[in-house]
């Protein structure tokens, strides 16, 4: 788990004011090893009680595997390899020179796709450097959209065991949908995987993520998992006997657009204030920046933890609608 942000700023504070009890690198702590560490993470997805890996194998799926040449590059292929999948690897080779876009975004996911419909392949895997966020593709070659990856795995997870689910503001409102389907409650968190994961244990949630790819299978363990997502949604296909696309079509259509202006000297919190007093018939949520959610649509704008800028995000029914939302505010926010 990364620090919470309690025990994040404490190390601030600590670093700031440097120690009196400082000593060398040397004098610190011990160094141990650990052997087979992909044979342990696969074995603890092997038996997650949610997988059911004879029944994956029995499906023998083809599946194609772009790893970016990240850490992924060795472990999923053999995960995929273990659910009797044929497995047609691009891009595994972990030598950290990654031959496109490190997100596994639509716009960088054009070899895997390719790959999918040249191989007839059943679906396709794609993930980041480090393996914590899953794209899928379907057996038409069509990226599914990142958010899709959470919302299939909450659809399987909730079917087998209906319990709470925790995400960020900013993922699809489809997770509310599939959880309302079995009568569950969603929290919802500040941005960042930190957060999800606490109110993952303290609600007892029996699954979680971000609407990035990120997957969170508490069985497995409280972090963002491209490999147990891909269990997850090849035990929901097996059980269906449908395929990826088919799959997709069921889930609530909805879209996303994402913005953002750059916030040097914008005044954020009186702009937050000014869109309360206007949005009139807007459920407003302030847990972090602010979340207006109207009946057909939401705006959720943030200041960026890591750069001088404002993220809007839209999600409503249609690609245009999206679009024109996001433009709207974006105009708003840059004339205020």
């Amino acid at each position: 788990m990364f620090l919470n942000e309690d025990v994040r700023l404490e190390l601030e504070k600590y670093v700031e004011q440097g120690s009196k009890n400082s000593v060398d690198y040397d004098k610190l702590g011990s160094v141990s090893s650990v052997a087979n560490v992909d044979d342990e993470h696969i074995k603890a997805i092997l038996n997650a009680e949610e997988i059911k890996a004879d029944l994956i194998r029995h499906s023998k799926f083809k599946v194609v595997v772009d790893c970016v040449n990240g850490a992924a590059s060795k472990i999923f292929p053999l995960l995929l390899e273990e659910l009797g999948c044929n497995v047609i690897k691009i891009n595994c080779e972990p030598d950290g020179r990654f031959p496109r876009g490190p997100e596994p975004v639509p716009e960088n996911l054009e070899a895997v796709c390719s790959a999918v419909k040249e191989n007839g392949a059943n679906l396709g895997f794609a993930c980041d450097p480090d393996g914590d966020r899953l794209a899928v593709i379907d057996e038409y070659g069509k990226p599914i959209g990142e958010e899709n990856s959470l919302v299939l795995s909450v659809l399987f997870v909730l079917s087998h065991n209906p319990g709470p689910v925790a995400t960020n503001l900013s993922t699809t409102s489809a997770v509310d949908t599939i959880a309302g389907m079995f009568g569950v409650e969603v929290f919802r968190t500040k941005i960042g995987e930190i957060h999800v994961v606490q109110k993952m244990i303290d609600e007892k949630c029996v699954i979680g993520g971000e609407g990035n790819g990120g997957v969170i299978l508490p069985g497995v363990h409280y972090g963002r998992d491209a490999l147990a997502g891909a269990a997850l949604i090849l035990q929901l296909l097996s059980e269906k006997g449908e395929t990826v696309s088919s799959v997709v079509s069921q889930l609530p259509q909805l879209h996303m657009t994402k913005v953002k202006t750059e916030i040097d000297n914008k005044p954020v919190d009186e702009i937050f204030d000014k869109l309360q007093k206007i949005s009139i018939g807007a459920q407003i949520d302030t847990t972090d920046g602010i979340k207006l959610t109207f009946p057909s649509y939401w705006v959720h704008l943030r200041p960026s933890n890591t750069e001088p800028i404002l993220r809007i995000m839209v999600e409503a029914s249609t690609k245009e609608e999206s679009k024109s939302i996001a433009d709207r505010y974006l105009k708003q926010v840059n004339e205020m």
